[in-house]
């Protein structure tokens, strides 16, 4: 830009597709009870100077095989794990605009920054296995969406002789891990009736932060600097146990969920 205070003008945008899948399964084989034999196994030290006993190690595949007999170990004969298969997708489309400002004669000063915004929006589909108070799971499909407006800004006062201050203010967000939006949940079929389960709505992190330094270049390579910076969190991300009734009885489910947040300062 020609002229005035504004010297330029940036913008861009930015989109993700993620999808994360979780399966788990469990074996149970019965031992054969017959003897593994000694060439199916070696042995190694670590070496010199370090006092550690001697690893057992060996062809597994083999020593399974002996122990609990040939395909005991076959994905065919596993149990799945039904509350722990999920998968989240995660959408996320992003735009931002910012001015990039100049001045001089600023209190003596030469100011330099930038001031501008950042629209996120993001979408989730969560699906999982949800169990009930029988012990017999469904499957469930969970979406969610939300959008947030991001405004920040930075300056820069350059007094010269090495003389800086820099001033930043940012209102910014870090979206939840996807295994926390999982939509499965397991429930205890006995009494004291407990559970667990994921959170396909829970907000992201969310805070206004403030930084400021004061910063002294007094020989080449060599800075004495003093900052200070404050963080206002809110929607806080935790687990918490809460009392939820299920065909008449009341289970404590522990899941993540966002708390009233708090504060960061140093």
């Amino acid at each position: 830009l020609d002229g005035g205070v504004f010297k330029s003008v940036q913008f861009g945008a930015r989109a993700s597709d993620r999808t994360k899948d979780h399966t788990s399964f469990s074996f149970s084989p019965a031992p054969t009870g017959a003897t593994v034999a000694s060439s199916l196994f070696t042995a190694y030290t670590i070496g010199k100077g370090a006092h550690v006993p001697a690893i057992l190690t060996g062809d597994l595949d083999a020593v399974a095989a002996v122990a609990y007999g040939a395909n005991a170990f076959a994905l065919s004969n596993a149990s799945e794990k039904l509350a722990e298969r999920w998968s989240v997708n995660e959408k996320v489309y992003e735009g931002y605009a910012k001015a990039n400002f100049g001045a001089d004669s600023i209190g003596g000063a030469w100011l330099t920054g930038n001031i501008g915004a950042r629209v996120v929006h993001t979408q989730t589909s969560s699906d999982g296995q949800q169990q009930n108070t029988a012990g017999v799971f469904s499957g469930v499909t969970v979406d969610a969406d939300y959008t947030d407006i991001l405004p920040s800004a930075n300056a820069k006062f350059d007094f010269g002789d090495g003389k800086i201050v820099r001033l930043g203010v940012a209102k910014v967000i870090a979206r939840p891990p996807l295994d926390e939006l999982r939509a499965s949940r397991s429930l205890t079929t006995w009494s004291p009736y407990t559970g667990s389960a994921g959170n396909p709505t829970l907000d992201p992190f969310k805070a206004w932060q403030f930084d400021a330094s004061a910063e002294y270049y007094f020989r080449p390579e060599a800075l004495i600097a003093a900052s200070y910076y404050y963080k206002d969190v809110s929607s806080y991300i935790g687990w918490k146990q809460s009392p939820v009734v299920y065909n008449g009885a009341t289970y404590a489910v522990s899941s993540p969920t966002n708390g009233g947040g708090g504060y960061i300062q140093g």
